[in-house]
């Protein structure tokens, strides 16, 4: 909105008469810290039909996708708390010895960090959450039905 009230206040004082009454306002308001809006009177002469850009941007659809826009990056800068929640959420819906390592490392470590964990923490989680998953996917395979069958997975899967 600034620059196109600039560009009008431009095109308004454009010429020798324009420069001289300019100069005036400006020698009135006595470097004042007075938007120059305010000093030249544009405001009150221009309606917000006439500042197209102004009125484009301010209209629904522009607004809602810079707030969807805004709101994107939000979530981008708030990734770790989406991670801790996923990491609490799992104790909580798997409970078991394996799950157990997502609530220390959260309360044992990464909330007591000053700022953001170290990228080292970051990658243990990443490892340890492939290794996880790849054990379960092995458990799962038609292949090991046999001995997915005996007493001593049984066993340890519960433990899980």
């Amino acid at each position: 909105m600034t620059i196109e009230a600039k560009e009008m206040i431009r095109d308004h004082y454009n010429h020798k008469q324009g420069k001289k009454e300019l100069e005036i306002l400006l020698a009135k308001s006595g470097g004042k810290g007075s938007s120059l809006l305010s000093i030249t009177g544009i405001d009150s002469k221009f309606k917000l039909k006439q500042m197209r850009k102004t009125w484009k941007f301010t209209r629904f659809w522009p607004m809602m996708i810079r707030m969807v826009e805004t709101f994107f990056y939000i979530m981008i800068s708030k990734t770790q708390t989406m991670i801790y929640f996923s990491m609490i959420l799992s104790m909580y819906m798997n409970a078991g010895i394996i799950s157990v390592v997502y609530p220390v490392s959260v309360f044992g470590y990464a909330l007591l960090e000053e700022t953001r964990p170290r990228k080292e923490f970051w990658n243990f989680i990443r490892v340890y959450t492939t290794v996880i998953l790849l054990f379960k996917l092995l458990m799962n395979l038609s292949i090991l039905e046999e001995s997915l069958k005996s007493d001593t997975f049984k066993y340890y899967s519960n433990l899980l």
